[in-house]
């Protein structure tokens, strides 16, 4: 029988690079709740991504998705009681080692989604 003995660092260095060639982008996640109905929250997300820079891909039913240079996202609205709808907005980047620059994005998306909710005239401008 052959036993390898590994100091601790070179053990280290191999988990290491092992965590940093198989890690997948950098994603954020943020919720809301905006009232408003779900084709309205549609139209507010179309109108969103295309505000921040993003070439928008036709998606599903309830959400859009959109690139933008290394970062990718999807805002999903779905009714909740009340009048309300959920929205997720999710962001992945894949030229970063930190979630730090696509929360930047998701938060950017939020704050627009939110600004947009207050603007009653926008349905009608559509």
């Amino acid at each position: 029988m052959v036993h390898l003995r590994l100091p601790l660092a070179v053990l280290a260095l191999l988990c290491a690079v092992a965590v940093w060639c198989f890690a997948g982008p950098a994603m954020s996640h943020n919720a809301q709740v905006l009232r408003m109905p779900v084709d309205g929250c549609m139209r507010r997300a179309a109108r969103v991504l295309e505000m921040e820079g993003y070439t928008v891909n036709p998606g599903d039913d309830n959400q859009l998705c959109g690139d933008k240079g290394p970062h990718g996202a999807c805002i999903m609205c779905n009714g909740a009681p009340g009048g309300l709808t959920q929205v997720n907005i999710v962001v992945a980047t894949s030229d970063a080692q930190t979630a730090e620059p696509a929360q930047r994005e998701a938060e950017r998306l939020q704050r627009r989604m939110e600004e947009l909710s207050r603007d009653r005239g926008f349905d009608r401008r559509r």
